[in-house]
């Protein structure tokens, strides 16, 4: 309970403060010694968003008074007795206060509203507000075009309300999207990751199953032999071990089919969107890693697939290989990682190449083995287990009839290319055809 009161006051103590600050330092006009100040475009604004939780009354209450204690204090700095200042500033102070109050009383909902409804709601609370003060300054205006005046102003600044209203609004609705966008972004990596680490896991399961089949076939030859009972029996154990071991991998495979859904790879995704994902996601671990490297993102064709996960895993071990690379050698200006898309003979042609340190000439033939790998993490000491492009290389040539190799010029660039049949990529060869576009 003392934690709401506490953060409802620091809100009407924000409110009031910019308010305070609005009303001196902004636009005001001022008619028959009468305040009109544009400030008060605020006033429901901050009531209709960061202080709709609290009563209006209450931030009318604090708005007041800070108006009227600023007021008063800075008309005794220029020389006014502090009690003639304190009364000549109590209406516009009190101002504030009408307006809690009234706007309380007439919007009902501060949550779901319709514009069309509020603009006037607002106009009117701003007009009778003006009204109580004129009523407090006991000097009662005879004339009726002061008062249209002050209606052409209620109805002005309910239109300005609206407006900044509908602009928070957009502005709000733009970060959402782009929170969601970021989460689905997040979230697609994610599954990427996983779908790939399963790819291996699965390999496993069958590499697994021959081990079992060698050692069991192990048992009973030496069954058959007159060796120490315990030896036959520790092939024997050896093959239940690793039958168990399979087992594990199986329960957990399938737990993380179970997690991801079957439906991964029934849904299309657009090759252009994929890269999109592709560069925001980067551009974020470059700004997390504080690395200067520019990203060019180059593609003269666009298809719909659904291999977009394995696509992913591809793109982003080779990208992310280009990065460390630049970045083992040390950033330097025009740092650069491009990635181009192409269709070459009925095929999709993709580039991923840096203008890094390169790989020297000896050690090209190495870079898709099974644990080679340049990368060391000085903070562990523990080696990468090189199987990135390992894996890219045995996903492409096994799930599409791809291929991918490499070539590089020692301190000037490297270039990995990926060759995939546009039948295999795309959801058919006719499909693709009638989904391509050309940029």
């Amino acid at each position: 309970m003392k934690l709401n009161w506490l953060k409802h006051w620091k809100q009407n103590g924000l409110v009031a403060l910019v308010i305070v600050l609005f009303s001196e330092l902004g636009l005001h006009f001022v008619i028959s010694d009468f305040r009109i100040s544009l400030a008060v475009v605020l006033f429901p604004f901050f009531l209709l968003t960061i202080s709709r939780e609290t009563p209006a009354w209450e931030v009318g209450a604090a708005t007041g008074a800070a108006v009227w204690v600023f007021r008063a204090l800075y008309s005794t700095a220029r020389g006014t007795v502090l009690a003639d200042a304190a009364l000549a500033n109590l209406p516009g102070g009190l101002y504030y206060v009408f307006y809690g109050l009234l706007f309380g009383l007439i919007v009902r909902q501060r949550y779901v509203y319709h514009y069309n409804k509020l603009w006037y709601q607002i106009a009117l609370c701003d007009f009778l507000a003006n009204v109580g003060e004129v009523l407090v300054r006991l000097e009662l205006e005879e004339s009726l075009n002061f008062y249209l005046i002050l209606v052409v102003i209620a109805l002005g600044r309910g239109v300005l309300a609206i407006v900044l209203l509908a602009v928070y609004g957009r502005y709000h609705d733009l970060l959402t999207h782009a929170e969601h966008e970021e989460r689905y972004q997040r979230l697609f990596l994610m599954k990427t990751s996983l779908r790939t680490e399963l790819y291996f896991m699965q390999k496993s399961c069958g590499n697994i199953e021959g081990i079992v089949k060698n050692a069991y076939t192990l048992y009973k030859e030496l069954s058959l032999l007159d060796i120490p009972p315990e030896v036959k029996k520790l092939a024997l154990y050896i093959a239940c071990d690793v039958h168990d071991v399979k087992k594990d991998y199986l329960r957990i495979t399938q737990g993380i089919q179970t997690q991801l859904g079957e439906d991964g790879e029934d849904t299309l995704m657009r090759f252009a969107d994929l890269l999109h994902i592709l560069r925001e996601s980067t551009y974020r671990m470059l700004e997390q890693e504080k690395l200067d490297i520019r990203l060019d993102f180059e593609h003269s064709v666009d298809f719909m697939t659904r291999h977009h996960y394995l696509l992913m895993s591809v793109l982003r071990c080779l990208v992310n290989n280009s990065i460390e690379a630049i970045a083992s050698a040390g950033v330097k200006p025009g740092s650069v990682v491009r990635i181009r898309a192409d269709r070459v003979d009925g095929d999709y042609l993709l580039q991923v190449s840096d203008n890094g340190p390169g790989i020297a000439p000896d050690q090209l033939d190495k870079v898709f083995q099974m644990g080679y790998s340049t990368k060391f993490d000085s903070k562990t000491g523990n080696i990468y287990r090189g199987m990135g492009l390992t894996g890219a290389k045995m996903s492409l040539e096994e799930q599409l009839g791809g291929s991918v190799w490499v070539d590089s010029i020692q301190n000037e660039r490297t270039t990995f290319w990926v060759r995939v049949p546009a039948a295999n990529l795309a959801e058919t060869a006719k499909k693709a055809k009638e989904d391509e576009v050309h940029l």
